[in-house]
């Protein structure tokens, strides 16, 4: 599962997570960028401990394992109910192939929360 924490990621006339949401961020870590995107189990989370962490989520997404693994990437649990999507290019190393993956994820994704605050 995926918290969605912006609003912007969400298409407000349409209710589906949007591509954007499944790029990779410029944060402080790792050299200002994150390196793999941060998801949840969802047979080891509930919808509640996957948004705790945020003030306001907006949704959560929910995606297939063998579905991300088809387009190339991998899911890799990590600790707990956390896991990461791997192999995920940062758009500032190529721009084409992160939108490209990004809009593949959201295709696939499947909006199982609605706004929550």
């Amino acid at each position: 599962m995926l918290a969605v924490d912006n609003v912007r990621w969400i298409n407000q006339d349409t209710g589906i997570i949007q591509a954007r949401a499944y790029l990779l961020r410029d944060k402080v870590r790792d050299n200002g960028r994150e390196k793999e995107l941060s998801v949840n189990i969802a047979e080891l989370c509930s919808v509640e401990k996957c948004t705790e962490q945020f003030d306001e989520t907006f949704g959560v997404g929910t995606l297939h394992v063998g579905k991300i693994r088809d387009i190339g990437l991998d899911v890799v649990a990590d600790h707990g109910h956390h896991a990461s999507i791997k192999r995920l290019p940062h758009r500032l190393d190529n721009l084409a192939e992160a939108e490209r993956l990004a809009g593949l994820l959201a295709r696939q994704s499947r909006i199982f929360l609605e706004k929550k605050k």
